[in-house]
């Protein structure tokens, strides 16, 4: 069986600079996903209720 390390280390290959990197690229996804997503749940479930109104 295989095992990957998942444990990011400031030793690496890439060195500090990608781990920042890769944390800026976390922020960066939380910060414009989340938004996103809500945003799209939120056209779609009022998609379904005005739907809904017009169906009744």
């Amino acid at each position: 069986m295989r095992k990957n390390d998942t444990h990011l280390s400031g030793d690496g290959a890439d060195g500090p600079f990608g781990h920042r990197l890769r944390q800026a690229a976390l922020v960066l996804t939380l910060a414009v996903g989340v938004p996103l997503v809500v945003a799209w749940f939120g056209l779609v479930g009022w998609g379904v209720v005005w739907l809904a109104i017009n169906v009744l």
